[in-house]
């Protein structure tokens, strides 16, 4: 019998660690839903961040396409390494911002017309050097060369409407797609705040009915003991301490009626 009530005894969850459960479960899921939260976040942030992105680094293209041709008409008029050297720097600049905006619409239908704009420069760029070399050789269709190299500049600073809309237009998307991420962020907030309300609530009436039931019931078996019945009604064996409790007052009332 009592190699029985041991081995039942040890099959139950003592109170403090049913306890240590649900705190650990109310942890574990807390972590999930804190990092979850977090990681939406950060892309809301991202997100936020890539629409300003495009937008800068074509202000830099231009900057630079138009840095380019300045430094390309310094370098004609006094020809020197320094000047030639700053106009190659703002050509490689020019490249890079395109690339970033490439970068950044990866995957979007409108990336050929960015890889187009790359295109015009690089024209730009392999006409200026014939220029240059056209000027250094003083040939007679120097003239022609270099009317066709400022026709040249002049279309690709006249696509900056174009391309500035094209950017603004994804601008708008990436926006859409941060308060997306925002009313997700909300649900997933409201839905946390209601789980956790509710995990105490069950958390309080659980931990509450597993300490009052048995007591109540130990309390009537003690008074039924009392008026002299020993016949005790059972109870459930919530915990390891419940059960001992339960466990030494049947002892206690077959002891009695055996005495008596």
């Amino acid at each position: 019998m009592m190699k029985r009530w041991l081995r039942h005894n040890d099959q139950l969850e003592s109170f403090s660690d049913k306890i240590f459960n649900y705190n650990l479960m109310l942890i574990v899921i807390v972590a999930f839903v804190c990092s979850t939260y977090v990681m939406l976040n950060i892309r809301i942030i991202d997100k936020f961040n890539d629409t300003y992105v495009s937008y800068n680094d074509l202000n830099g293209f231009y900057f630079h396409v138009k840095e380019m041709n300045d430094n390309f008409q310094v370098y004609l008029y006094q020809p020197s390494d320094a000047n030639y050297k700053a106009f190659r720097d703002s050509y490689n600049a020019s490249g890079k911002n395109i690339d970033k905006i490439m970068l950044s619409l990866k995957g979007n239908e409108r990336k050929w017309r960015f890889e187009l704009l790359q295109n015009m420069i690089d024209k730009y760029y392999i006409d200026a050097e014939l220029v240059i070399a056209s000027n250094l050789q003083q040939e007679e269709d120097f003239n022609q060369k270099y009317q066709k190299l400022i026709h040249e500049y002049e279309l690709i600073a006249k696509t900056s409407g174009e391309y500035y809309d094209i950017v603004t237009e994804d601008m708008q998307l990436q926006k859409i797609a941060v308060n997306d991420n925002q009313r997700t962020l909300h649900l997933v907030s409201l839905f946390f705040i209601l789980f956790v309300i509710t995990w105490l609530a069950y958390f309080s009436i659980t931990m509450i009915r597993s300490m009052t039931d048995p007591i109540e019931k130990i309390m009537n078996n003690m008074n039924r003991i009392k008026m002299g019945e020993y016949d005790l009604s059972k109870i459930s064996n919530v915990n390891k301490e419940m059960n001992v409790l339960c466990l030494a007052l049947e002892d206690l009332s077959r002891s009695i009626q055996k005495n008596i």
